[in-house]
């Protein structure tokens, strides 16, 4: 039998959201459960078997199918009044002492917009789920995590990506995180909404082709399914509770599939882990 690793990444396997309950991880052991939070749990069972294909005529809830994603533009710092905003000297809000949670496409972190004056990395953690040769994040079970240790010794090697092999090819989480949270780089004319807050950042790797072809998803647009967005919120989660820091995290993706009145298992993951204080979205 497959482990969940194989499971959660394998086409052959398709993923499916349910509600959690006190037994959810003993109960479905054999098909792979992981828990999101303390209300969702996700397993999952071979795209031929007769159980998924009864989800396709009815015999799941049509918010047990992960949902696709996609990115969405960005706006400059100007047009949000994010400049004028940073620039009242009473207010001060530069994000000191705020960790930044980005879920997308990766980031660059070897660009100068992610660093210290010192040279050292604002960067507290990545996971890269794109990546299965390293070690995943808490009880996580696939991609590679990457503290900022590992980043800073990465800066320092002549070939970084050696080291940390993570990268954003797209660019659109390398833009998003630059604009919400660079550094200032004077000789470009640029500087970040928080530029003194520290930084985390999820890769989400592509959704399984099952999806997009249950959703007629073509074309070349990137697709992210929700399932490993909110993985993602799990992770940053745990990271922000594991550095007491307050978390804000970034979301540059959407879709117009689901539920439109906030009932969708990732909107209610928001409104459950927004409800202590320190958490919010953006």
């Amino acid at each position: 039998m497959p482990d969940k690793k194989e499971m959660i990444l394998s086409e052959e396997y398709a993923d499916i959201i349910l509600p959690a309950f006190p037994c959810f991880l003993n109960q479905y052991q054999e098909q792979g459960a992981q828990l999101f939070n303390d209300f969702y749990g996700m397993i999952h069972y071979p795209i031929t078997s007769e159980i998924f294909l009864d989800t396709l005529s009815g015999g799941f809830f049509y918010n047990t199918i992960p949902k696709l994603y996609t990115l969405l533009d960005t706006v400059s710092l100007d047009a949000a009044g994010i400049t004028a905003a940073q620039n009242q000297p009473v207010l001060n809000l530069m994000g000191r002492n705020i960790l930044l949670g980005f879920i997308d496409t990766g980031i660059d972190y070897t660009h100068p917009a992610f660093r210290l004056t010192s040279g050292e990395t604002r960067i507290l953690g990545i996971w890269d789920q794109t990546i299965q040769t390293g070690t995943p994040p808490y009880d996580l079970e696939y991609g590679s995590a990457y503290t900022r240790e590992m980043i800073d010794q990465a800066l320092l090697s002549d070939d970084p990506l050696a080291l940390v092999p993570t990268a954003d090819e797209n660019g659109h989480g390398t833009f998003l995180a630059g604009v919400a949270g660079g550094s200032p780089l004077p000789e470009n004319d640029f500087n970040g909404a928080a530029p003194e807050a520290s930084i985390a950042v999820v890769k989400l790797k592509e959704a399984k082709q099952y999806l997009k072809e249950l959703f007629y998803v073509t074309g070349s647009a990137p697709a992210y399914q929700m399932t490993d967005i909110m993985m993602g919120i799990r992770y940053l989660s745990k990271l922000s509770q594991e550095l007491a820091k307050p978390l804000v995290i970034c979301l540059g993706l959407g879709t117009n599939q689901g539920s439109h009145s906030g009932s969708a298992p990732l909107d209610s993951m928001f409104s459950q882990v927004k409800s202590p204080r320190g958490f919010h979205v953006v």
